[in-house]
């Protein structure tokens, strides 16, 4: 509220009180619809099947799957301040301009075999800044590969199932991106894998 004042909203500074000296008294937190948001972009997904019975038997199938998504625009004004194009930024917001995932399935009644690649495009770290202001600007883009077997136990009529699950095969370190100062993350938690490789194991029962 006191950025949007400071850069000349008045609407934002109709909800501060000052003294006569003009010294900031208090701000009310009471909510206002102040901003308009602007969204443009293009989703794709495709996909294909086929049978695998050669691999896994006869029941097996193999089954592909990819999604890619681009965001032109994503443009936020509040009335009295300049709008803020905040597409292709990595750092303080969640939107890159380039995401995708694609996934290879390979399964029958017995098992199952899943990898899964998630692309984060690269961007911005604050659309805000320029180079004057701070000298981290870009992030990379990121690539995770992620996995997944199970397998039904031949007893209970193959009601019990169990599976191992693997993310960030790849032992991926996130980017180094800050959230704002009220926030103590190094990175952009919305986009990144917070930590490396890790497992998870289980069973799935049906009764």
């Amino acid at each position: 509220m006191l950025d949007q004042c400071f850069t000349g909203n008045q609407l934002a500074c109709s909800q501060t009180n000052r003294d006569a000296n003009g010294n900031l008294i208090s701000v009310l937190g009471a909510p206002i619809n102040l901003a308009l948001l602007r969204v443009t972009g293009v989703d794709a997904e495709a996909s294909y099947r086929m049978d695998a019975r050669e691999i896994l038997g006869p029941s097996s199938q193999l089954s592909i799957r990819a999604l890619i998504a681009y965001l032109d625009r994503l443009e936020n004004t509040v009335p009295g301040s300049a709008p803020i194009e905040r597409a292709g930024e990595v750092g303080l917001s969640p939107t890159p301009h380039w995401s995708a995932s694609s996934q290879i399935n390979l399964s029958s009644d017995v098992a199952s075999v899943l990898f899964q690649g998630r692309l984060i495009g690269g961007g911005k770290y604050d659309v805000t800044k320029t180079a004057a202001d701070i000298d981290f600007q870009h992030i990379k883009p990121q690539f995770y590969l992620d996995g997944q077997m199970s397998y039904k136990l031949p007893f209970a009529n193959r009601k019990i199932e169990l599976y191992v699950d693997v993310r960030n095969i790849l032992d991926h370190k996130p980017p180094f991106a800050p959230g704002p100062g009220n926030i103590a993350i190094a990175t952009n938690a919305a986009l990144y894998d917070l930590v490396g490789r890790n497992f998870r194991f289980g069973f799935r029962a049906r009764f």
